[in-house]
């Protein structure tokens, strides 16, 4: 038996009542000496219910593996001046422990990449389970919570302290919620929501879409007196021509719809555009090919050869 799923039972049995809300079951770990790890979940959140008062339900990882329960307060208090934190934000049909197993393999891919820094790692879960029997309108119903979710990563962004530098990863629709999040801090609105205000940090933010669900153009502005770019250091992009899913996107919108971000790469940008030069596209067709899995992409050696970089675990 896979020793994560060992570690699984074992901590159901022995504390329950630590289970977390909204979780079918409570997540299996691993320490982590260089990272702290946290479970940041909105599968518990009623839809509908305001933006406003919407909170995620926090946990973290304790060195012996297990998760302790923990709230928004103490997640704001354990950021550190100079310690990155790097967000990731899954993609669609993704369920509560394929989330945090996801997450625990990216932090090891990051500890690989740079065995000495240390980092937070926040595995950002949001309910993508599958709703509905056919695709496309499971597909537009995940577009839609995506968007939401942006809101309330957005808000999290405006309360963690100016100084740490951040770091969000996101995964097809998560690479949308990344989007709608850098929209908001800019003071941009984004599906209907209106930023609470427009943020000013001192330490960098940077951003990288992996096999982005979201429109090619959706990085331009609203207005030419700023953009969503204007807030970010740097921004990197996976594209890839071969990806199945990413192929059919257009078809969210009936036939005629705009291209995916992550199938032809951002299609809003001029050669003279002064927000030109953050934007870092890898082409990772040749690497991936014909699938749209995470495992796939996050394997592939021209995102892994720029990762660390853009998480702030590497000098510049």
């Amino acid at each position: 038996m896979n020793v994560a799923v060992v570690a699984l039972v074992l901590s159901i049995a022995a504390a329950p009542d630590r289970t977390p809300a909204g979780e079918q079951e409570r997540p299996a770990g691993t320490s982590a000496a260089s990272a702290d790890v946290w479970l940041a979940s909105t599968r518990h959140l009623a839809c509908g219910a305001c933006p406003g008062t919407w909170q995620p339900e926090f946990w973290r990882l304790r060195e012996d593996a297990q998760w302790d329960a923990a709230d928004q307060g103490a997640f704001l208090a354990a950021d550190r001046r100079g310690i990155p934190t790097v967000f990731l934000v899954h993609g669609n049909r993704t369920g509560a422990c394929d989330a945090v197993a996801e997450g625990l393999a990216f932090c090891e891919d990051l500890q690989t990449l740079a065995p000495k820094a240390k980092f937070r790692l926040v595995v950002w879960s949001w309910p993508a389970d599958r709703v509905t029997r056919r695709n496309r309108p499971d597909l537009q119903i995940k577009d839609v919570a995506s968007q939401h979710e942006a809101v309330l990563v957005a808000g999290m962004l405006q309360r963690i302290r100016p100084e740490v530098p951040v770091c969000l990863v996101g995964y097809s629709y998560g690479s949308q919620t990344i989007v709608g999040a850098i929209k908001l801090l800019a003071g941009e609105c984004f599906a209907g929501h209106t930023p609470e205000r427009r943020t000013v940090r001192r330490a960098p933010l940077r951003a990288v879409l992996v096999a982005g669900a979201v429109e090619s153009d959706v990085l331009a502005g609203a207005d030419c007196s700023h953009g969503p770019l204007d807030v970010v250091d740097r921004l990197l992009i996976t594209r890839n021509g071969c990806d199945p899913t990413l192929r059919l996107y257009p078809l969210l919108y009936r036939r005629g719809g705009p291209e995916a971000l992550g199938f032809v790469g951002p299609s809003c940008l001029g050669p003279d555009d002064p927000n030109g030069p953050k934007i870092e596209v890898v082409d990772v067709t040749q690497a991936v090919g014909k699938q749209h899995a995470w495992e796939a992409y996050r394997r592939a050696e021209p995102l892994r050869a720029r990762l660390a970089w853009y998480a702030f675990l590497q000098p510049d």
